[in-house]
C-alpha cells in the first residue's frame, strides 16, 4: 500500500495530536485517596495497637525480641526450634509485620466485593502472625463475620515460640477486647496437621494451655476428613482467606503449588476437586472467592508495596492508600475526535 507525501503529513499530525492530548491527559489526572481510605487508616491503626499488645505479652513472658525484629514490633520468631514446623523467610516475615498491611487487607476485601456482615472464613497458620492481625483487623473494621482456624505450627521466624503460639496471642487480644474474634477451632498444624514434627513434650504442654483458654482441639491427620471439618465448620461463606502454609488450605496435589496468589477469581476456577484438595480448592469449585495469602514479595509486588524495606511507610502513606481519578470528560473528546480524524483521513484516501 503505497503513502503519499500529504498523507504521510495527515498520518504525522494525528499521530502529534494523540501524543499531546496522551500529555494532557495525564497533566489533568489527579491521585485521589481510595473511597475506603478511613476503612484503612482505621485497621492500620488498630494493628498497630494489637503488635505493640503482643509485643507486650512477649516482654510478660521473658521472651527477647529477635534480632531479626528491625523495627521492634515483637512479631518476628525465632529461627528454629522444638515447635519449629518448616523453614520460612525472614524477609517475607519483616516484610508483613506492618500496619499497612492492614491497609491491603481492607484494598483485596474492597476487591473481593465483601460488605458488612459477609461471612469469611480464615484459615491460619502460624507463619505469618502479622499477617493473621492484618486480616483480623481489616475484617473487623469492614464489620464482617468471621470464622478463624488457626494452627500452633509455624515456619522459621513465624510465632514459633513454645511459650507464645499464634492462637495464644490471638486469645489474649480477644480477651483484652483489641480484636472481636476468637478462634472458632485451634489446629496443631505441622505434618498432617496433627504436628507430627513438633516435640512431643512441648506439644502437650502447649494443648494443655489451650485446653485451660477453653479453645476447642482439632484433631484429624486424615486430610479429606480434616478438610470436610473446616468446610462443616466454615458453611456458607462470601470469601475464604488462606494465611500462612496449613497443609488443609492448599492440599497435597500439584495444583496447590499453582493456585496463585492475592485474590482468586472462583469464577475462573478450571480445577478439579479430590481427596488431595485443599479448602481453597473446594471453595474455588463452588465459584467462592479465595485470597490465598502465603507469596509475600509477589503479593507486595504486585500492590507496589516494598518488601522488606529498611524503613517502615507511615500509615495512610502510599500507594494502596489512594488511586489514580483520570479526566474521564477530557477522555471521551479525545477518542472522539482521534476516531473522526481517522475516518477523515481514510475517507480522503478513497476520494
Amino acid at each position: 500500500m503505497n503513502i503519499s507525501k500529504k498523507e504521510e503529513i495527515r498520518l504525522g499530525a494525528i499521530l502529534i495530536f494523540l501524543i499531546l492530548s496522551l500529555v494532557l491527559i495525564a497533566q489533568c489526572s489527579k491521585v485521589e485517596k481510595n473511597a475506603y481510605y478511613t476503612q484503612q487508616v482505621n485497621a492500620a491503626e488498630q494493628m498497630e495497637k494489637c503488635m505493640a499488645a503482643v509485643k507486650r505479652y512477649k516482654y510478660d513472658l521473658g521472651i527477647p525480641l529477635s534480632d531479626e525484629d528491625y523495627f521492634e514490633t515483637g512479631m518476628i520468631g525465632e529461627p528454629f526450634n522444638l515447635i519449629t514446623t518448616t523453614l520460612g523467610e525472614v524477609k517475607a516475615k519483616r516484610t508483613t509485620a506492618n500496619p499497612n498491611m492492614a491497609a491491603l487487607m481492607i484494598k483485596m476485601f474492597h476487591e473481593a466485593d465483601l460488605k458488612r456482615g459477609d461471612r469469611v472464613g480464615l484459615g491460619f497458620s502460624g507463619s505469618f502472625p502479622a499477617l493473621n492481625i492484618a486480616v483480623i483487623c481489616a475484617a473487623d473494621e469492614m464489620g464482617l463475620e468471621m470464622i478463624p482456624i488457626t494452627s500452633i505450627g509455624a515456619s522459621t521466624y513465624g510465632a514459633n515460640h513454645y511459650a507464645l503460639t499464634f492462637p495464644e496471642m490471638m486469645h489474649r487480644l480477644y480477651q483484652e477486647g483489641l480484636i472481636r474474634t476468637d478462634s472458632a477451632m485451634v489446629s496443631i498444624g505441622g505434618d498432617f496437621d496433627v504436628g507430627v514434627n513438633i516435640d512431643p513434650d512441648k506439644r502437650l504442654e502447649i494443648e494443655k494451655r489451650l485446653a485451660e483458654a477453653g479453645l476447642s482441639l482439632l484433631r484429624e491427620s486424615d486430610l479429606e476428613r480434616n478438610v470436610q471439618l473446616r468446610l462443616k465448620t466454615y458453611g456458607d461463606i462470601a470469601c475464604f482467606i488462606a494465611a500462612g502454609g496449613n497443609i488443609t488450605s492448599g492440599g497435597v496435589s500439584e495444583e496447590s503449588i499453582t493456585l496463585g496468589q492475592g485474590l482468586l477469581d472462583g469464577k475462573r476456577y478450571l480445577g478439579i476437586v479430590d481427596e488431595k484438595s485443599g479448602v481453597i480448592q473446594h471453595y474455588l469449585a463452588k465459584q467462592v472467592d479465595v485470597i490465598n495469602l502465603l507469596n509475600i514479595e509477589k503479593i507486595t509486588l504486585d500492590y507496589g508495596m516494598p518488601f522488606d524495606p529498611m524503613t517502615q511507610t507511615a500509615i495512610g502513606v502510599g500507594g494502596i492508600y489512594h488511586k489514580i481519578a483520570y479526566p474521564k470528560g477530557l477522555i471521551g473528546i479525545v477518542f472522539i475526535l482521534s476516531v473522526g480524524l481517522l475516518g477523515l483521513f481514510y475517507r480522503k484516501r478513497g476520494m
